[in-house]
């Protein structure tokens, strides 16, 4: 099964790229810029990311039908594996201390997400592209003090998530009975 099947995998991956190939922090912007804080309180430079959409691009579906293995033996039972593809957009705010830097930090966030991106695919990633870049001045968080750029990345990926067929078996076993069993009527009309 792929590695990566949810954004908080991603961002992982990305907080250790991103901190080891440049001199910055890497933030959910919810955690580090709330809206009692000040943005002037950043340890710059920084790169905050935030969740603009996530969207299912199908319904979950059936992918496979394998056995159980645990501990290198079958113990019986068999597994659907479901699969369900999911779109997202994701903004990523880069702030410096300067214009230049952010400029650079810019350039540098884009460069290592490209160069980057061949082995988040091969980890379940299926696409990680740049969308655009958007004004930041409509931003809650914009003030004119700190330079700041914001861009739109699309990442897809795939969740993986496997069932047993028992299970399944055991609760129509259990759904069986109930439409086969008659109510008793508990009312006390008509009675004497």
């Amino acid at each position: 099964m792929n590695s990566i099947d949810n954004l908080d995998s991603v961002f992982e991956i990305l907080n250790k790229i991103l901190t080891e190939n440049l001199n910055c922090d890497f933030k959910s912007a919810a955690a580090e810029l709330n809206n009692s804080e000040n943005p002037k309180n950043l340890k710059l430079p920084c790169i905050t990311y935030n969740i603009k959409s996530r969207k299912t691009s199908t319904k979950s579906s059936l992918k496979d039908i394998t056995k159980e293995i645990v501990d290198g033996k079958e113990t019986g039972f068999a597994l659907k594996v479901y699969s369900q593809w999911f779109n997202c957009i994701v903004e990523f705010n880069i702030f410096g201390r300067t214009s230049q830097e952010t400029i650079k930090l810019t350039e540098k966030f884009e460069t290592l997400i490209d160069a980057y991106s061949s082995d988040l695919k091969s980890q379940g990633i299926k696409d990680i592209s740049f969308l655009a870049e958007q004004s930041c001045e409509d931003k809650k968080d914009y003030t004119v003090d700190i330079p700041k750029k914001c861009l739109d990345y699309y990442i897809g990926f795939e969740r993986l998530e496997s069932f047993r067929i028992n299970t399944f078996k055991n609760l129509y076993s259990y759904a069986i009975p109930l439409n086969n069993t008659k109510i008793l009527n508990t009312s006390s009309k008509g009675e004497s």
